[in-house]
């Protein structure tokens, strides 16, 4: 949706980004009006024509008129822009904080001193603040980018752990130990697809979403983690009716 935000502007940034082969954008910081989050650099492919019917047919557009957007003016046609974001400066993206001046217009062109540098955060402020893993469900294409923060909390905690499949509408419980415990296990799955588990073989993952049933301190012992695993497997009936095979 913020795409779809961006490929269209008022003429007179028409003017000066069809002129340009470059846009960065930012996104005003939650905690400072005079700081700007840097979200993106993107190269721009080209522009073309585009009417009103064609702009609403774009279901993000849709969206955007829902939350308040003025959309295109009826007086005129407007350019969509083809922007591509280049993958070199993606490690900046919501990490590099510049200065920027309240009420100045939404579109610039950079000028010396015109952006100081403020911060550049370890972590992106993109991402949401740090879950508490009781509440935690994450989607498996997401394993393979959580921030730092989050990382740290799954490898703190040893657990039981469902992973519900949504196209047989079954779950799977598993418990995770050792090395790094949760985070371990979830990489694992997000590596393999499967995890080595046999009745998990041969399905789509993108499908996956995993939750936490239970924590326990990451010094308790192994076997009583087991035992409850084998808990949860009853209580949930994953063996007759759900991914368990043991």
């Amino acid at each position: 949706m913020f795409a779809a935000y961006q490929s269209m502007h008022r003429e007179r940034v028409e003017a000066s980004l069809r002129a340009r082969g470059h846009l960065a954008s930012f996104i005003a910081d939650r905690d400072a009006p005079d700081r700007a989050l840097f979200v993106g650099m993107y190269a721009v492919r080209g522009a073309r024509p585009i009417s009103e019917e064609e702009f609403y047919a774009i279901p993000e557009n849709q969206e955007l008129r829902e939350l308040g957007s003025r959309g295109p003016d009826t007086d005129r046609q407007h350019l969509w822009f083809e922007l591509e974001e280049l993958p070199h400066m993606q490690e900046w993206k919501g990490r590099l904080v510049v200065g920027w001046t309240r009420g100045m217009a939404y579109a610039r062109l950079p000028r010396p001193g015109k952006f100081p540098l403020v911060a550049l955060h370890d972590e992106s402020r993109l991402h949401a603040e740090r879950p508490d893993p009781r509440t935690l469900m994450l989607e498996h294409w997401q394993l393979g980018s959580l921030p730092p923060s989050w990382q740290q909390t799954l490898r703190e905690w040893r657990g039981i752990y469902l992973i519900f499949d949504r196209s047989s509408r079954q779950g799977y419980v598993g418990a995770a130990y050792g090395d790094d415990n949760l985070l371990h296990r979830w990489l694992e799955y997000h590596r393999t697809g499967d995890g080595g588990n046999r009745r998990l073989l041969g399905r789509d993952p993108q499908q996956f979403a995993y939750s936490v049933l239970q924590l326990t301190a990451r010094d308790t012992p192994i076997a009583e983690v087991q035992e409850l695993e084998r808990s949860w497997k009853l209580r949930l009936h994953t063996r007759e009716h759900g991914l368990n095979d043991n």
